[in-house]
């Protein structure tokens, strides 16, 4: 289990900023679910949903292409910065627009439509500064950001609430992240292209429209997957129901977006160094092991202490969030293995490979959320977007396996691995019983499945994978443990 060690030193730094940047965003939660009623996060959730339809539009897409061919500081980053600066206010320009005319008769909805699409307009920096770092694998650094970024967004949000903004306390954050990133991206960058265009600037726009236009429709389907359920839950169901759904998803999200946001910083730029094709299956079928067992025990470990965690932290105020929560961690253990096999394909340039796979997702997704929201309760709504989910997701990693022409077994075996776990602590709990701590409500039920559940993973992952896991250690072991 030979790692390349940049995608190892990258996951780690990248690891451990997502981690504080996630403690960051659970005590905003935290707060947030204290301060904030189910209708408030409705009315966020359903005005953040209208932005899902231009969120592919953010850039043009072009972040992927910035790394893959290190636009940053060449004489042709001018244009595209350019390109992306157009992108970007137009779909400012729709966001407000397409809230102010959805809800015509909500005033706090047009407020948060304003800010989303001035916030939408501003984030060309985000794109060179990410661009920057990860095409030169610094990812410590890259990692600082994220956290910062998390910080200013999560504790914000605290403030607005606290100060009385209400549901635009949700959306004020949002403004202020690309107002920090460009005073991150012009100490890091030095100097920022003026946006000025050149003479022949319609040509130059057009034939970067026409390098990457797969790379917009892969961001315009990647943004109605994650976010488009909200748009049409917000037309198709109540505030509350809706606010409810949202809070439940969000706090799965915080864990995903920890996962997800490591792997798709490190492995694109660190993938595409690795030349040959054996040797590139043989390094991504190290990190799909190291992936699946990570995900796996994070999401199932989750999975079983979010009730108590919610109970806890919020009384019976979220009660109804944890079916959604919970149904949610366990779609993310297939989800989150995606951005894993999206990152691979980005990394060998097949932009249309990717963008025809999303296509699929979205189109799919949209069909089950419209049926769940039609027949209108929450679940409803929790078994048709988790289905979809689940299913989109096994389809995504075997048809991309398929266009790689890699070796299937990795992961049907990998698979195999965690649904025995899962099958195996199923029998223990009702074997063993629970000894009476459910009656007392508290986490103390919670850490006894935490315990049998983690003695039984790593028994299972210790016979299988044991070999394995001791040579990964060594390696952490001598590459940061002076």
């Amino acid at each position: 289990m030979n790692f390349n060690r940049s995608i190892l030193s990258g996951l780690f730094w990248v690891g451990i900023s997502v981690v504080l940047s996630r403690m960051f965003l659970f005590v905003s939660q935290l707060a947030m679910g204290i301060l904030l009623e189910p209708k408030e996060f409705g009315a966020f959730a359903a005005v953040f949903g209208v932005s899902s339809f231009v969120a592919g539009l953010r850039n043009g897409g072009l972040q992927p292409y910035f790394i893959k061919h290190a636009l940053v500081g060449s004489r042709a980053e001018p244009s595209y910065i350019n390109y992306s600066r157009v992108f970007n206010i137009c779909g400012g320009i729709f966001i407000v627009v397409g809230a102010m005319t959805l809800y015509r008769d909500e005033p706090l909805k047009w407020v948060m439509g304003w800010i989303i699409g001035v916030a939408f307009a501003l984030s060309v920096p985000g794109l060179r500064l990410r661009a920057q770092l990860a095409s030169g694998l610094k990812f410590r650094a890259l990692g600082l950001v994220e956290m910062l970024l998390s910080a200013v967004k999560s504790l914000s949000a605290v403030g607005f609430a606290l100060l009385g903004f209400g549901a635009v306390s949700i959306a004020l954050p949002l403004l202020l992240v690309p107002l920090v990133e460009i005073l991150i991206g012009t100490r890091q960058v030095r100097k920022a292209p003026a946006f000025k265009f050149e003479r022949d600037w319609k040509p130059k726009l057009f034939r970067i429209f026409t390098r990457t236009r797969w790379l917009i429709v892969s961001s315009f389907v990647v943004s109605i997957v994650l976010f488009g359920d909200y748009f049409f839950l917000g037309v198709l169901v109540d505030a509350e129901t809706l606010g409810i759904y949202f809070f439940g998803c969000q706090l799965a999200s915080a864990f995903a977006n920890l996962f997800a946001q490591a792997f798709q910083s490190v492995l694109m730029p660190s993938l595409r160094q690795i030349e040959g094709e054996v040797a590139l299956e043989e390094e991504f079928h190290r990190i799909l092991t190291f992936a699946c067992m990570t995900i796996g025990y994070g999401c199932m470990a989750l999975l079983l202490v979010s009730p108590y965690a919610i109970v806890l932290f919020w009384g019976d105020k979220w009660v109804a969030a944890i079916p959604v929560a919970q149904v949610a961690l366990a779609s993310l253990i297939v989800r989150l293995q995606v951005p894993i096999f999206y990152s691979l394909l980005e990394s060998q340039g097949r932009w249309k490979g990717k963008a025809r796979l999303q296509i699929i997702d979205a189109i799919t997704l949209v069909i089950f959320v419209i049926i769940g929201g039609y027949l209108g309760t929450l679940q409803s709504i929790i078994a048709c977007v988790f289905s979809q989910r689940i299913l989109a997701g096994i389809f995504i990693v075997f048809l991309t396996m398929r266009q790689m022409d890699f070796r299937y077994g990795v992961v049907i075996k990998e698979y195999f691995m965690l649904i025995g776990v899962g099958v195996l602590f199923s029998a223990a709990f009702v074997f063993l019983g629970d000894f009476g701590l459910s009656e007392q409500r508290s986490l103390l039920l919670a850490a006894y499945r935490i315990a049998l559940f983690s003695i039984i993973f790593t028994a299972v992952y210790g016979v299988f994978k044991g070999r394995d896991i001791i040579v990964l250690l060594k390696l952490v072991k001598r590459k940061f443990i002076k």
